[in-house]
């Protein structure tokens, strides 16, 4: 292998490593491919762990945008914070949580540490982001100041708000025009760092080369720089200290360079359900089956649906807000024209021996009763008739 075989090479192994995304359970991505349309996308398995997996960014052009949206990773009621959820975005199984409870009373000593929330040295969740992670810590601690009798009204504001699509188009049509000349950027900058410098390279050699092949690198790198600076000023203003590490990173890295138009756009939907983003982005038939999934997951949790060791006031505060949210999705869907009944009826038989299916998963037995052991037990439905 050459010099220059190996210089690319490497190149080459970085940017696919910019491609990645890690995402934990309990969060999707919104992927769009080279024809503008948007795919959804788990977690991986075979990439990852019980926590979380790799998603990865179109690495060819023309550059799409990789977006991701979780799930609330915090049962919250009138009372406290519950660190633990039941329902899982993902097909599968539930990551692993700190299950603590924590009553309104000791919010006051809640910090944020990069994607974490912690009370005191513990750590009371985990989140997909630093983003999320403040997002949450802001709600809270607006809730802690609240009076009990005032937190019912406000927590339902907030799952209002988490399902406003017209919130989340305005919030892509201030992003479009600010992130597009920054993405045409980004495509010219891969077309320059695969193709024009390496042929460059070698038809001329690296010593006659090696300082034209710099500046221009550098030009691009420093145009991304400003684009996104001033992108990611306007759409996060109060982001300064991540502004200026990602500043840093995409003048000096050309490989994050060339991804900064997916790191602009890594937090635009922090805050919203990924259900309500899928209703925006998603074609009709990928947003209906994204629904079945959420509704049969907010119904039928894996089991057990709560921690044994758990407080009663940490039960009650799960299934009061699994409840609300079911709720605020049943609402949400009927707002968009989906007969919830009709979603969520019973699977086709895949042959008629089958008697019986599971409500979450919805694999199919023969047997006239059962339990699923993919979810832990989870008691079989029978098929109607």
């Amino acid at each position: 292998m050459s010099e220059l075989q190996l210089m690319v090479l490497v190149v080459a192994v970085i940017y696919l490593w910019e491609c990645g995304v890690w995402l934990r359970r309990g969060a999707v991505a919104f992927r769009m491919d080279a024809r503008g349309r948007w795919r959804l996308h788990h977690p991986a398995t075979a990439l990852g762990n019980p926590a979380g997996g790799l998603v990865l960014a179109p690495p060819l052009p023309p550059l799409g945008y990789l977006i991701p949206a979780a799930q609330s990773p915090l049962s919250v009621g009138p009372d406290g914070v519950f660190a633990y959820v039941a329902q899982c975005l993902n097909p599968g199984w539930r990551p692993p949580q700190s299950g603590r409870w924590l009553p309104f009373t000791d919010v006051r000593d809640l910090t944020v540490s990069g994607r974490r929330l912690r009370v005191g040295k513990l750590t009371l969740v985990t989140t997909n982001s630093l983003y999320q992670a403040g997002s949450l810590a802001a709600q809270l601690r607006e809730l802690a100041a609240l009076p009990a009798t005032r937190r019912e009204q406000a927590l339902a504001a907030t799952l209002r708000a988490a399902f406003d699509t017209a919130a989340i188009q305005a919030r892509w049509q201030t992003f479009a025009p600010l992130a597009r000349p920054l993405r045409n950027s980004c495509n010219l900058l891969w077309c320059y760092l695969f193709l024009l410098a390496p042929a460059a390279i070698w038809r001329f050699g690296f010593l006659r080369t090696w300082l034209p092949v710099l500046l221009v690198l550098l030009a691009f790198t420093i145009t991304n720089t400003v684009l996104f600076h001033r992108a990611h000023r306007r759409l996060y203003p109060m982001e300064e200290d991540d502004r200026l590490t990602q500043d840093c990173l995409i003048l000096l890295a050309p490989a994050s360079s060339a991804r900064a138009h997916d790191t602009l756009a890594r937090h635009l939907f922090t805050g919203f359900h990924p259900l309500a983003v899928a209703q925006v982005l998603l074609s009709p038939e990928d947003f209906t089956a994204f629904a079945r999934r959420v509704v049969l997951e907010l119904r039928h949790p894996v089991l057990p649906v709560c921690p044994e060791s758990a407080p009663p006031a940490a039960l009650a505060t799960e299934a009061a807000a699994r409840t609300a949210l079911l709720g605020a999705v049943t609402n949400f869907l009927q707002g968009q024209k989906i007969n919830v009944p009709d979603l969520t009826r019973p699977p086709e038989r895949a042959e008629p021996a089958c008697l019986t299916y599971c409500p979450r998963c919805e694999s199919q037995f023969t047997t006239p009763d059962g339990t699923c052991p993919d979810c832990n037990c989870l008691p079989l439905a029978k098929f109607p008739g």
